[in-house]
């Protein structure tokens, strides 16, 4: 497992060195991106959490979005959704900056996701 540091010192990355997806949607957004050239990991550790998609900067290697992506399960767990409300603040006080992918919004229109995504990497 390779560690990065963001320059905080409370926090360091785990970046798993196997592309193994959690979810059909994390990797339908992952071979988009992919397609774009975007450089990226997925199941990113940071700390207790797993950030399922991390696009990272190409020449410094830091992160600079973190893409979360919902599960079918989601609004049935309370105990995800309250990691996220956890995971958002501890990635505000890194200052990354994050999004959210709702499988609804890709099925509508997967066009608009990335156009999103991009937006937020810019």
């Amino acid at each position: 497992m390779k560690f990065i540091n963001i320059n905080k010192p409370v926090c360091k990355f785990k970046f798993e060195k196997d592309l193994i997806f959690k979810s059909s949607l994390q990797k339908k957004i992952y071979l988009a991106l992919k397609d774009l050239s975007y450089l990226m990991e997925i199941n990113v550790q940071l700390d207790e959490y797993i950030l399922p998609i991390v696009i990272l900067d190409k020449f410094s290697k830091e992160p600079i979005l973190v893409i979360e992506v919902d599960d079918m399960i989601y609004s049935k767990n309370y105990n995800i959704f309250k990691d996220d409300i956890y995971i958002h603040k501890y990635l505000d006080f890194l200052d990354l900056k994050f999004i959210r992918v709702w499988s609804n919004d890709w099925l509508k229109d997967k066009n608009t996701v990335i156009n999103n995504i991009y937006s937020n990497i810019t």
